[in-house]
């Protein structure tokens, strides 16, 4: 097969408008055990993903069943796999982590009985209900924010101190901490503050403790509790290609080292792009992918959504942050007028 006009020809009839880049090809070749992709906004990074999953079979490196992309939202899985299954036919899986997770954890016989968002507040109410001293909690939290720390906005009832525990918990296991109780003393800087933080472990212990003796399992739990299921012999995937990488978690990040020890791992993201940090993601993962998993980096420097001028204004800009990867992106689109960058004062 000619190389040349494969990729020439490799969108025609699904979308003519797409030509490959140089840069995408390359990508697209890469033949790394781990390889990150830094993908700028507007790059053409589901274009890259799906290109490289139909060269990987259509050159007999890897079988369909082989091979596995994976995504954060339902909404981006179902845009691949609109390119990938409906449009070039491969019939290959593509999936959420959680949808991951859940398959592992069934096809090694674990009973799964996953909770709705209102049974989990439900088993929180009914735990802190059960805790003495609620209100004086209450009071504690209420206090310290009005001296503006801030732990969270004012709690006035048992529902949204629900709400607020639900939260609190959801961040420490998505930051995949296993010292709760010495990460939780050490972020302490208010003597009143040990009487929530000790709250907090008890309600985290009983919830823990239910979920266990009856086979429930929150989103968290089914990434958290499927890491010891992973290996070569239960898992079918031996190339992995994982879309925006910069929103990790630990307890992803966890999967995801653990599947490179039998699986080539394509991270596809930009750092510049982070912005779960709220929920328990780090941009770090991304950023230290390179070292850590001894990867390979490649970056789509063209955009073709937003003109040169726009993206000169916002690389700058972004760029100030000497943590975050440079980049030089380029594109062929030009403003006819110049931009105006309008700023406001609070009064």
């Amino acid at each position: 097969m000619e190389e040349k006009n494969y990729f020439k020809n490799m969108f025609k009839g699904i979308d003519d408008n797409i030509i490959l880049d140089e840069d995408q090809i390359n990508i697209i070749k890469d033949k790394s055990k781990c390889l990150i992709v830094v993908a700028g906004a507007g790059s053409g990074k589901t274009t890259t993903m799906s290109a490289k999953a139909k060269y990987l079979v259509d050159y007999g490196l890897y079988k369909n069943s082989e091979i596995l992309i994976i995504s954060y939202t339902n909404k981006a899985v179902k845009e691949i796999d609109d390119y990938v299954n409906s449009k070039f036919n491969l019939n290959i899986d593509i999936m959420t982590f959680h949808k991951l997770a859940l398959n592992i954890l069934k096809n090694n016989n674990c009973k799964v009985n996953l909770l709705s968002d209102r049974s989990k507040f439900n088993i929180f109410k009914d735990i802190i209900l059960s805790y003495n001293n609620t209100s004086d909690i209450m009071k504690i939290i209420n206090n310290y924010n009005k001296l503006g720390n801030n732990i969270a906005k004012d709690i006035n009832n048992v529902d949204e101190m629900t709400i607020f525990c639900i939260e609190c918990i959801d961040y420490l296991k998505t930051k995949g901490i296993s010292d709760t109780k010495a990460f939780l003393y050490s972020k302490i800087t208010d003597d009143k503050l040990y009487y929530f933080v000790d709250f907090l472990l008890y309600i985290y212990k009983k919830y823990d403790e239910y979920c266990n003796t009856k086979n429930f399992y929150d989103f968290d739990d089914l990434i958290i509790k499927c890491i010891k299921y992973v290996n070569k012999d239960t898992i079918p995937y031996r190339f992995i290609i994982i879309d925006e990488y910069q929103d990790i978690s630990k307890i992803r990040f966890n999967i995801v080292e653990k599947l490179s020890n039998f699986c080539n791992i394509t991270v596809v993201g930009d750092d510049w792009q982070s912005i779960y940090s709220f929920s328990g993601s780090s941009v770090s993962y991304f950023l230290d992918f390179k070292e850590k998993m001894n990867a390979n980096m490649l970056m789509i420097k063209n955009t073709y959504r937003n003109s040169l001028e726009l993206v000169k204004i916002t690389g700058n800009f972004v760029m100030r942050d000497d943590s975050l990867i440079r980049k030089d992106l380029n594109s062929n689109k030009h403003l006819k007028n110049p931009i105006n960058i309008c700023f406001y004062r609070k009064n």
